[in-house]
């Protein structure tokens, strides 16, 4: 049988926890200007306020259980207040996340389009109408706990669908806001997949499913392991990002060759990789500066990252020093051939702009997947080796054109 005083006690231990679990995500946050820190920073704000205020409440109910203190007009005041308030934080919680998400993944301001004003009006709306029923409540419960009006409580309905609507309109964003942050991290594509239907469709199955009084710890509860989620893989990522030119490093190539090697279903002659090195680099530092040089490796994986455009098997890393490194999975459409044509061009551009005090040029080498590598660092080892082949021979070349002049 349901025990309200057991649940009161459960529920504030666990709004304790989930307190603490956000406080641990703000203190260990990384000051960065990225869309996903940023949602997560306001929502975390969000979250604390909402657990301090179910704390406040349940804690009431909790004082109540034991000393009945019902039966005292100034605490039927504060914990009718407490409670509206804890009601419609829980009720605004999903349009809030509506506006972050559209704001810094989708870059739609709140009067943006229709879409955005016909939320906002539904959002307003549904505010004025609670507020309205929460006082008319409020005031009866300070009047005569015992002659709440039922009918006036029902009509609260309203809420929930509101809620269910807003949670719907952050589909297409929290898509996007998923597939960002995931991709490319450690968790393989089923467990990306999995993470990312789960929380799009577990808070919009969580209003209708749940009553009044497990709504609130569900849908808190949902969007603290959310912020909790983000923040360890932006933090995986963090760690596995080149800092300069925002590539993929050596470690997450790596764990990505090694997740591919794991599955022999990933494995074909499709699959390549390309490895890029410039061409008098050190030349490059020691006449320009190592500020040039810090410039010349970001115009080159700007050059990487718009020759892979849209591409879905494409993945990018910045090796080591001034060496690249792309795993291409060819297809009909764009093969390995067309990608070094492609950024070929892009570095025709780059240098027909005048960006840099000197023409950039590259050695590629590229190796195609055979049964007869056993690992992925015999695959790697191999285009390193073709790529210092193509670096021989043009440095071979120069020679040869330093000799003739």
């Amino acid at each position: 049988m349901f025990n309200p005083s057991t649940y009161d006690t459960h529920m504030l231990y666990f709004i304790i926890a989930c307190f603490f679990v956000l406080v641990s995500i703000k203190s260990n946050e990384r000051t960065s200007a990225e869309a996903s820190t940023r949602v997560v920073n306001s929502l975390i704000y969000f979250l604390m306020t909402q657990a301090i205020t179910i704390f406040v409440f349940t804690f009431l109910g909790m004082l109540n259980n034991s000393f009945l203190l019902e039966e005292f007009s100034s605490y039927r005041i504060v914990y009718g207040i407490t409670g509206a308030f804890m009601g419609f934080l829980n009720f605004a919680l999903p349009y809030y996340l509506f506006t972050l998400l559209g704001l810094y993944i989708g870059g739609k301001h709140l009067f943006y389009g229709i879409k955005h004003k016909l939320i906002f009006m539904l959002f307003a709306f549904c505010s004025i109408f609670y507020w309205i029923i929460a006082g008319i409540l409020a005031f009866q419960y300070f009047v005569a706990p015992e002659q709440v009006s039922t009918v006036l409580y029902n009509l609260t309905i309203m809420v929930p669908i509101a809620q269910v609507i807003f949670f719907v309109s952050c589909i297409k964003y929290l898509h996007l806001f998923m597939r960002n942050i995931l991709e490319n991290s450690f968790a393989s594509k089923p467990a990306a997949i999995f993470i990312e239907v789960f929380f799009i469709v577990s808070p919009i199955l969580s209003v209708p499913i749940s009553n009044y009084y497990f709504n609130y710890p569900i849908i808190f509860s949902l969007l603290v392991s959310f912020a909790f989620v983000v923040q360890i893989v932006s933090q995986d990522r963090a760690i596995s990002v080149d800092f300069l030119t925002g590539l993929n490093n050596r470690k997450e190539l790596n764990r990505y060759l090694k997740r591919l090697f794991e599955k022999q279903s990933e494995l074909d002659h499709n699959l390549n990789i390309i490895f890029i090195d410039i061409n008098d680099f050190k030349g490059v530092n020691d006449t320009h500066g190592h500020n040039v040089g810090d410039k010349t490796l970001i115009e080159l994986s700007n050059c990487l990252k718009r020759t892979s455009g849209k591409l879905s098997n494409c993945f990018l890393c910045r090796y080591a020093g001034d060496e690249f490194t792309v795993v291409l999975k060819e297809n009909t459409f764009f093969t390995v051939e067309n990608y070094k044509s492609e950024l070929q061009a892009q570095i025709d551009k780059l240098n027909s702009s005048g960006s840099l005090p000197f023409a950039l040029s590259v050695s590629l080498g590229h190796v195609q997947y055979q049964e007869r590598f056993t690992d992925f660092e015999e695959f790697l080892a191999q285009a390193d080796q073709n790529m210092y082949t193509k670096k021989e021979a043009y440095k071979a070349s120069k020679s040869l054109e330093l000799n003739n002049y």
